[in-house]
């Protein structure tokens, strides 16, 4: 099951289950060749090196929890982490639309897309 924590209106938490990319700078894994000693080459991938943060957000007066590799981290400490929020409101597409999945709970919905 897929899950998103929502604050208000706006995503930032999700779950292991989601794809492995940077939710900061959206790093995700690259291809590239292995290379033997003989210069035999096959394919292979260089994954990110993502780690799952959580940062204290005084403005929602709570923890965020996200995925990011230890570049987003860096990005992240120097430009302070109200501008990365900022910055993943600015790239996330217009096409996903927020529903709830559970009226119990409060401050959780899901993604789809809207078509």
């Amino acid at each position: 099951m897929i899950a998103f924590l929502f604050d208000n209106d706006y995503h930032y938490d999700i779950l292991a289950s989601m794809s492995k990319q940077c939710q900061i700078l959206g790093t995700r894994a690259s291809t590239g060749n292995r290379v033997s000693h003989s210069h035999r080459k096959t394919r292979r991938r260089f994954n990110p090196n993502l780690q799952t943060k959580r940062y204290w957000v005084p403005s929602l007066g709570r923890h965020v929890t996200l995925t990011v590799s230890v570049k987003g981290m860096k990005t992240t400490d120097r430009i302070g982490i109200e501008a990365a929020l900022a910055r993943i409101r600015r790239n996330t597409p217009d096409r996903l639309e927020l529903t709830k999945f559970d009226p119990v709970v409060r401050k959780r919905v899901t993604f789809r897309e809207t078509r």
